[in-house]
């Protein structure tokens, strides 16, 4: 059975969560404060990480998805910082408390937990390089700390409500942390881009195997080197 103090618990946990039936505590005064403290740092933590949501549904409405998420979704991360991760998850399958004609809702809140993803993400150590070379001749060393993520609509590329539904098509954004500063920046790259980079970090790649990678979106060798050397450059100069 559940003793008194697991039950009060129990009850300052959903009213927590809910801000209905505050429980009798010992100092009922603070209880209402614990809760609003609580939920602020749920709030400010999903919004930092949110705000392509924030500029799109205005700050109402995300607070109305905050306090649904919250009420609802039994949070199981201990640390604050992944809370965005679930909020992700919980309206990848579940539909917002609010109409809204948005298409694009789940890509973007992948699109935003990725970009913490990335700046989050442990440090990774790349295989011995050097950054002078013979591309011709050498191995190709990828950039571990980057991800990439399809998506359908140019999440990455446009302001965020202008967006409509003539946008559908095929897009791969990239989020990339640079291996001193930290810092995270994306940019669109094409599918032939997105092939390149996961076969030199799955697989050892020269210069000559990236121009036969090519053979699929060229027609002659004079091109596909040329567009092997473009995209090699463009990966080169953004610390991919």
């Amino acid at each position: 059975m559940q003793t008194d103090s697991l039950i009060l618990q129990d009850e300052l946990v959903r009213y927590c969560r809910t801000g209905e039936n505050e429980p009798i505590t010992t100092k009922p005064e603070n209880t209402f404060h614990y809760r609003r403290l609580v939920f602020n740092v749920v709030r400010d933590t999903i919004k930092k990480a949110n705000p392509l949501f924030v500029e799109l549904f205005g700050k109402e409405k995300f607070e109305l998805a905050v306090k649904h998420f919250f009420a609802e979704h039994k949070c199981q991360t201990a640390q604050v910082w992944k809370l965005p991760k679930e909020f992700c998850d919980y309206y990848s399958v579940n539909p917002l408390p609010f109409d809204h004609n948005c298409p694009f809702v789940t890509e973007m809140l992948l699109f935003e937990w990725t970009k913490v993803e990335t700046f989050m993400m442990e440090d990774e150590e790349s295989v011995p390089y050097a950054e002078t070379g013979d591309k011709d001749k050498d191995f190709l060393v990828s950039n571990p700390e980057i991800r990439i993520i399809p998506i359908t609509f140019p999440i990455h590329k446009k302001k965020i409500s202008d967006i409509a539904e003539s946008d559908r098509g095929q897009y791969f954004a990239i989020f990339v942390r640079h291996p001193e500063t930290k810092k995270i920046k994306y940019y669109d790259i094409s599918l032939a881009l997105a092939e390149m980079l996961v076969k030199i970090n799955d697989e050892p790649t020269k210069f000559e195997d990236l121009i036969k990678l090519m053979e699929k979106y060229e027609a002659t060798q004079d091109k596909q080197k040329q567009r092997a050397e473009k995209l090699f450059e463009f990966a080169l100069k953004n610390q991919m």
